[in-house]
């Protein structure tokens, strides 16, 4: 009886553990199932931060705006698996540029990374800040469209269903549609911030039917665009740089061909007229001895007028009164106006109220700046009277050229003013900029002009 219970007793747990083999296998299946899962998510995961670390390197490292907004837009695509996506930058002046326009295949063919390459296409039309631009690029005002609307609120939006989102109206979505080339599905546009500046918009959207950003999707696009916002103000300011690198030539170079054309005209004549005055007097030394004397006093005259033009355009160049220690910017003013009084030219007074000295950098900035101002006087207002003023107050000192002539329309002078080829106004605002001075000009057409430059103590 004992030997028929023991055997019953081993034949139950052999039944147990059978019975239990099977469902610990699932049970293994499914967590290696789980696991494996797991791990391909972590991988993909792997992929989409290196992907996302090569793409903002890559954008990070782009001062080219013609590529830039291209970059961020593959970046967008190859990130998220949509299918269009558009880059606006904003122009400044109250509207977005659509930058960069790319679809799914479009990223595909290209790649980021073929980017990188300098003979890379460049898209005409896809600048922003200031820059060229065409008749034929698509321009968006803030406020208009999804992407207007994100730019001037400074938030992201995320669209499921644009049919029927209580949000926005269906016509909102019209314009970016345009921009995308197709009613999207389903949309992010998420705002380009730096330092509260809203620079652009990136613009992902789905144009299938049932697609849908998730929660990685919209961080990713967040991430890149947060990394991207110092990229595009830096490719602003070394955009912005050039521009004044180039006008700061142009400036430098119309100085200089005044400063020519002033030597021809003036010590250039006179020495040619100094050479014929010789050669007359060793002829008169051949054929009349007496009159040598008198023609000799001549060319002694013309010597003499050279020199002193000569040394008034050094003046107006390097002053050596603002050198000196008891010299200084009223000192320098009174001697460079010394050159026009008397003259054809408009009556020329100066008044001075300045006892403590700004500093060598700050006095010969003002001295170049009513240089100029007194320059355009002489030779564009048609004025009788130039002032002179300098005024002196605890914190600054006010230097100004004020004048009756014509005067002019000071908005259609800045509008004309580039492509005029004439640089002064630039070189005093770029003079002025130096010492942290203001420049202010004051003109209206028959009233005259004032132009004043505060210095800050």
């Amino acid at each position: 009886m004992k030997m028929d219970n023991a055997r019953r007793a081993d034949f139950q747990t052999g039944t147990d553990l059978a019975l239990s083999v099977p469902a610990d296998m699932g049970a293994m299946r499914r967590e290696c199932e789980r696991l494996r899962q797991r791990n391909a998510e972590l991988e993909e995961q792997a992929r989409t931060l290196s992907m996302l670390q090569e793409m903002v390197s890559t954008v990070a490292s782009e001062l080219r705006l013609d590529l830039l907004p291209r970059q961020m837009a593959v970046a967008a695509l190859r990130l998220t698996g949509a299918e269009a996506c558009a880059v606006y930058l904003a122009d400044g002046a109250g509207a977005l540029v659509a930058s960069a326009v790319e679809t799914g295949q479009s990223a595909a063919d290209s790649g980021i990374f073929a980017l990188l390459d300098p003979a890379a296409e460049s898209r005409p039309g896809r600048y922003a800040d200031g820059a060229e631009h065409t008749e034929d690029e698509v321009r968006m005002e803030l406020g208009t469209g999804l992407a207007g609307w994100v730019a001037e609120q400074a938030e992201l939006v995320l669209v499921a269903d644009l049919e029927h989102d209580p949000r926005f109206a269906p016509e909102t979505f019209a314009p970016d549609a345009g921009v995308l080339g197709a009613r999207p599905s389903a949309l992010l546009a998420m705002p380009v911030v730096c330092a509260d500046l809203v620079l652009g918009v990136v613009e992902v959207a789905y144009l299938r039917a049932g697609a849908a950003f998730d929660a990685s999707g919209v961080e990713l696009i967040r991430t890149l665009a947060m990394q991207a916002a110092p990229a595009i103000a830096n490719a602003q300011l070394y955009q912005r740089l050039r521009r004044e690198r180039e006008r700061m030539l142009g400036a430098q170079e119309d100085e200089h061909e005044q400063l020519a054309q002033e030597m021809r005209n003036g010590v250039g004549r006179k020495l040619a007229r100094l050479v014929m005055q010789i050669e007359l007097a060793e002829h008169l030394a051949r054929q009349e001895p007496e009159k040598v004397v008198g023609e000799l006093r001549a060319v002694r005259q013309t010597a003499l007028v050279a020199t002193r033009e000569l040394r008034q355009m050094l003046f107006a160049l390097r002053p050596l009164a603002l050198e000196t220690e008891h010299g200084g910017l009223v000192t320098a003013l009174e001697t460079y106006l010394l050159r026009f009084r008397g003259g054809a030219g408009p009556e020329m007074s100066l008044r001075a109220e300045y006892a403590r000295r700004l500093p060598h950098e700050a006095e010969a900035a003002a001295f170049a700046v009513l240089r100029e101002a007194i320059a355009n006087v002489l030779n564009h207002a048609n004025a009788q009277n130039c002032w002179v003023e300098i005024r002196e107050y605890p914190d600054k000192v006010v230097a100004a050229v004020r004048d009756d002539g014509d005067g002019f329309d000071m908005r259609a002078v800045q509008a004309e003013y580039e492509r005029s080829g004439h640089w002064g106004l630039l070189s005093m605002m770029e003079r002025a900029a130096s010492v942290s001075a203001k420049l202010t000009i004051a003109s209206q057409p028959g009233k005259g002009t004032i132009l004043s430059v505060e210095l800050p103590r």
